[in-house]
């Protein structure tokens, strides 16, 4: 079940171009907001039908009552940004890291 859930992110997200975070970082600020809340909602949105449907394990563990949304998008993508030769990471890898970092599972 678990690749299912793979399987079916990568066929819907293929024809999206990924950009890297150069790119996100040239765009303007509402397409930006625009950009990285598409892609808050498309990995919560994986990642706790994953959790639900299958017996995938949780990548990021979120405290309860956090709001995930464009401001935490946005945070974790900084936190990610501190990391060296960054700029050539797509978003979306970029994203997931800084949550992993910003709440781990251990």
């Amino acid at each position: 079940m678990r690749y299912f859930f793979i399987f079916i992110f990568i066929f819907f997200s293929s024809p999206l171009k990924a950009i890297s975070i150069s790119d996100y970082d040239s765009l303007p600020p509402d397409i930006q907001n625009w950009f990285i809340g598409g892609m808050a909602e498309g990995i919560l949105t994986t990642h706790t039908s994953a959790i639900i449907y299958s017996d995938a394990q949780s990548f990021i563990c979120l405290p309860p009552n956090t709001v995930f949304g464009i401001d935490l998008a946005k945070s974790a993508l900084q936190t990610y940004k501190k990391s060296p030769s960054y700029s050539e990471t797509q978003v979306a890898t970029g994203l997931i890291i800084g949550l992993r970092t910003m709440f781990p599972c251990d």
